[in-house]
């Protein structure tokens, strides 16, 4: 899978005038859908999508709630003529803003400006024409899958530890936290899904202990020791279940397993019809879990809904463009 993983790699596509509204300005960009007047969040470099706004902020009227289920896929012909916006282009600076942008209106030989490709740009994430539009074989974005070694392994499951350790929200950081779990000088943060520091202890005894046969993959040490992606899968398709049972408390323990199976299903070496169902099925009810319990819609917690929690719903989509082929 290879399209996205770390929410700054992710291009912003469209940024909303919400200057009336107490919050950063918010931007369409997801690279796998088209969310139209969406509520993603830019706070710095980072931008965050949530499928539903924050509750406890004035509502946009421009916002909506998304369907995880049924979000509108970007399809080559749009792309395609997004890109052609950069083509046979003028540089000037006189241009009106362009509004409303893409539409019918620009065409492969329009003479825009600076300004309307500025707009254009900011619409749509593209800077550029590349000239892999010029191979015919190619299927965009559909032919650029959805990497699962950084999506999954560096990116999803390092969050969620972060999470269960209280090092995720910046708030919860302490000075110098976490370097190993021997040194870890975090203190609870008094969420329900935190695991406290001296299970992070005895959970790093309980896997030194362990019996690891090779075909498992590559012997992990502690938890915070973790630095290739491979250790992270282990450590997820393999010993977190094992190790966080009884110790990561419901309903979070069943939506992570969940996860795992739809992260396992997604990674193996052939995928059934049914299996694509599965991880559909998997990925969504994650999503929703999360939206949930980590992002409870609020909006000093934005930054709970980093884009890569959003591409899990494309995981499926992915692979039947790919025809179940999975690349790690």
């Amino acid at each position: 899978m290879s399209d996205t993983a770390d929410a700054d790699d992710n291009p912003a596509k469209r940024q909303l005038d919400l200057e009336d509204v107490d919050m950063p300005n918010t931007f369409d960009l997801q690279e796998k859908c088209i969310q139209p007047e969406s509520q993603h969040q830019r706070r710095g470099t980072h931008m965050y999508c949530p499928l539903k706004p924050p509750y406890d902020v004035p509502r946009h009227p421009d916002w909506r709630d998304y369907n995880p289920s049924n979000l509108r896929p970007r399809v080559h012909r749009e792309e395609e003529q997004t890109a052609s916006y950069f083509v046979n282009t003028v540089d000037s600076t006189d241009g009106s803003a362009a509004e409303n942008l893409p539409d019918e209106s620009f065409h492969r030989d329009s003479r825009l400006s600076k300004v309307q490709l500025s707009q254009i740009t900011h619409a749509t994430g593209i800077q550029k024409r590349s000239s892999l539009w010029d191979l015919p074989s190619l299927i965009w974005p559909w032919s650029f899958p959805i990497d699962s070694m950084h999506l999954f392994y560096l990116n999803v499951v390092p969050n969620m530890r972060d999470h269960w350790q209280g090092n995720f929200f910046s708030w919860e950081r302490q000075p110098g936290a976490f370097k190993t779990a021997q040194q870890a000088t975090f203190k609870p943060s008094g969420e329900p899904y935190c695991i406290a520091p001296e299970e992070w202890k005895r959970i790093d005894q309980d896997i030194k202990s362990m019996i690891h046969p090779a075909v498992f993959g590559d012997r992990i040490r502690g938890v915070q020791e973790f630095r290739k992606a491979n250790q992270w899968k282990t450590w997820a398709q393999v010993v977190s279940p094992i190790v966080l049972k009884n110790r990561l408390p419901e309903p979070f323990y069943s939506a992570w397993t969940q996860l795992v199976h739809g992260m396992t299903l997604a990674t193996d070496y052939s995928v059934s019809a049914k299996d694509i169902t599965d991880i559909q099925e998997s990925m969504i009810q994650f999503v929703n879990h999360y939206h949930e319990v980590y992002y409870r819609y609020q909006n000093k917690r934005l930054p709970a809904c980093r884009a890569v929690f959003h591409a899990l719903l494309h995981v499926a989509e992915s692979l039947i463009a790919m025809q179940g082929y999975v690349a790690e």
